[in-house]
């Protein structure tokens, strides 16, 4: 989660284009402008992109598998803080 904006931000200070942060402002590069890194930086940062996706996705899964098919407290726990024996 931090690697992904971090990657970001290299790719987008190695192609020269401003970092903006939600608009509200902008934060200067990191590195100079490195026309030789931006592409490495911006498959980096796509990748790790989906790859955090990807691991968010199986983890909703996984509590909605044990809340329908297990049957057991691990979804009602994580959402409401204690189990049903509580």
């Amino acid at each position: 989660m931090i690697i992904v904006p971090l990657t970001g931000w290299i790719a987008s200070s190695a192609f020269g284009s401003p970092t903006k942060f939600f608009g509200l402002f902008t934060i200067p590069g990191i590195i100079p402008k490195t026309k030789a890194l931006v592409g490495p930086a911006y498959w980096t940062h796509f990748g790790l992109a989906w790859f955090l996706l990807a691991i968010v996705s199986i983890h909703i899964i996984a509590a909605f598998y044990h809340h329908d098919r297990r049957k057991d407290n691990v979804l009602r726990t994580m959402w409401f803080g204690k189990s049903k024996a509580d």
